[in-house]
């Protein structure tokens, strides 16, 4: 008797958390998500997840460098780190500029037909 109360103490205890806690909404993507222009015209899609592909198949992942400054910085890591890039988002999200792990420059365009991934109203 005092196991199967128990029991139904514990399922009216988890039934009453789910309610009092619903799940949140999915937060907004980041401003980074969409298409992206790297040297050498490869086209490369920047996905919510983390991931990111070019057009020839090269996979890689992204990261926000949250550093509690205005700038936006990311680091995207292609080919199982075969390149390191470390680059800062202009304030217009139209541009990444910085540097990969041998030491090139780069300047990453937003594909032109597409726009920063925006707050949902």
């Amino acid at each position: 008797m005092k196991s199967a109360l128990r029991i139904i103490v514990f399922f009216l205890t988890l039934s009453m958390n789910t309610f009092a806690n619903p799940p949140t909404a999915q937060a907004d993507p980041d401003p980074i998500v969409g298409k992206w222009i790297w040297p050498g015209g490869l086209i490369g899609t920047v996905f919510a997840d983390g991931t990111a592909v070019s057009k020839d198949g090269t996979k890689g992942t992204w990261k926000f460098l949250d550093d509690k400054q205005a700038e936006r910085k990311y680091t995207f890591t292609w080919g199982e780190g075969i390149f390191i890039q470390s680059l800062t988002a202009s304030k217009d999200m139209k541009t990444l500029k910085g540097k990969d792990n041998h030491g090139n420059r780069l300047t990453v365009q937003r594909a032109p037909d597409e726009k920063p991934a925006e707050s949902k109203p």
